[in-house]
Order: C-alpha cells, then sequence, then structure tokens
C-alpha cells in the first residue's frame, strides 16, 4: 500500500510544480520595444488605440543650422514602430505633447514651437502646434488665435476631439499664473470653450479624456496668489 502512495505522491507534486510554473511564466512584465527614433529623440506621448494600431510622439535635433527641433512621430503596427514623416517649421524649434486617435485614419497631435536662436521674432514665439493625421500624412491644423501651447488632446470620434492648452501667461497679485484653454473639434473647425472650472485665468489642466457620448473628464489645478488646489471636472452634454 506504501508504494502505491508513494507514484501518486510524486505525480501530484508534479502537477503542483507544474502549475506553480504555469502561474509564474504568466506573470506580466514589461519589456523594452524598439523603436526607429532619430539620435537623441524625447518621446513625450503615447496612445493606444488598439492592440495593432499605436502612436508616440514628441521631438529630436533637426539637421543643419535652421532646423531647431523638429516633431516627430511613430506608430506601432503590432510587430514594429515605423515613423511617419511630420510637417515641421523652419528655424522653429517645435514639441509634440499630447497624441490621440479615433481610427486608423484619423489622429491628432499637439503642442507647441519656440523660436530658436536664429529667429527673434516674436511672430514664431510661443506658437501652439496642432497636426492632424488622414491615413497617408500629417498637415498642421490652424489653431484658435490666442494660444501659446496646446498639450493634451482626445479623440472621442472623428467629429468630436477635445484638447486642452494654454493662453499667455496673466499676473495676479504679482505672481504669473497660467491661463487654461479647452478647445473642441467639429469635424472642421476647432473653437474655444468654456474652461473647465469658473476661473480660467488662474488654471492649469494637466489631464483630458473624452467620450463618445459627448462626455469629458479634465483634472488639473487652480492657482491663488497663496497656493494651489487640485480639481476633477466632468463635462456632460
Amino acid at each position: 500500500m506504501r508504494h502505491r502512495l508513494i507514484p501518486a505522491a510524486l505525480a501530484a507534486g508534479a502537477s503542483l510544480t507544474l502549475l506553480a510554473g504555469t502561474a509564474m511564466a504568466a506573470t506580466p512584465t514589461w519589456t523594452v520595444v524598439p523603436s526607429v527614433n532619430p539620435s537623441a529623440t524625447t518621446l513625450n506621448a503615447v496612445f493606444a488605440r488598439t492592440a495593432t494600431d499605436a502612436w508616440a510622439v514628441g521631438q529630436f535635433p533637426g539637421a543643419g543650422d535652421d532646423a531647431g527641433s523638429q516633431i516627430f512621430a511613430e506608430r506601432w503596427n503590432g510587430t514594429q514602430w515605423q515613423q511617419t514623416p511630420t510637417t515641421n517649421i523652419v528655424r522653429q524649434d517645435e514639441r509634440l505633447l499630447g497624441v490621440s486617435a479615433s481610427g486608423p485614419n484619423d489622429a491628432w497631435a499637439v503642442g507647441n514651437g519656440f523660436n530658436n536662436v536664429h529667429d527673434t521674432s516674436a511672430t514664431v514665439a510661443n506658437q501652439p502646434v496642432i497636426e492632424h493625421w488622414n491615413g497617408t500624412a500629417w498637415s498642421i491644423v490652424t489653431s484658435p488665435a490666442g494660444l501659446i501651447s496646446v498639450d493634451r488632446i482626445s479623440a472621442a470620434s472623428a467629429t468630436d476631439i477635445w484638447a486642452s492648452g494654454q493662453a499667455p501667461l496673466q499676473t495676479i497679485g504679482g505672481v504669473p499664473v497660467p491661463v487654461a484653454k479647452t478647445l473642441r473639434w467639429n469635424g472642421t473647425a476647432w473653437s474655444v470653450m468654456a474652461g473647465p472650472t469658473a476661473s480660467d485665468p488662474s488654471t492649469a489642466v494637466t489631464g483630458l479624456s473624452a467620450l463618445p457620448s459627448g462626455e469629458a473628464w479634465a483634472t488639473g489645478a487652480t492657482f491663488s496668489t497663496a497656493s494651489a488646489t487640485a480639481f476633477i471636472a466632468h463635462h456632460t452634454p
């Protein structure tokens, strides 16, 4: 009887070992995935629409004295990252800070541009950058007036895109404070909306997420001369 129990015990032990090994193998881990970044590229944002369609954006040093920092975008096809050529402005430093997509042929990226050392013209200093991918190429889309940057973007659908940015700083009580602006795309043009709080002249939006239902969420902070207060705001249709 005792000899019959030994094989059974060994079999049970092997089963436990196999199960333990399976559980250990299934433990989620991070893996660094090779990308096609040019030298010294900085990546600032990533958005995954599906397991086989993702975007990453940022900037890299352009070649030549007049190139400045150039905006950069690459796309994941489920197997590898591939760079997609972007539209850049000569003699200006640019960067992309946010990216989102509603479909394979509808992606948006936002950021800002600064005059570089070769051009001190005020007309190119602190300009917002909005670019659109139509399935073939990136193109610059005109931004609403009065902005110096667009930092966040969220695509609810091809005709409902939300973004947040900044207007020039204002001084309150002798302290420079950010001026948040909320934007919305209707499929044809961008428009400036009322901000997520009642105090836009002293507000910064740090996060934005929109839904196909017309709802949107925003996070950030409002500022006074003495302190900053975090907020979460909900927009309903």
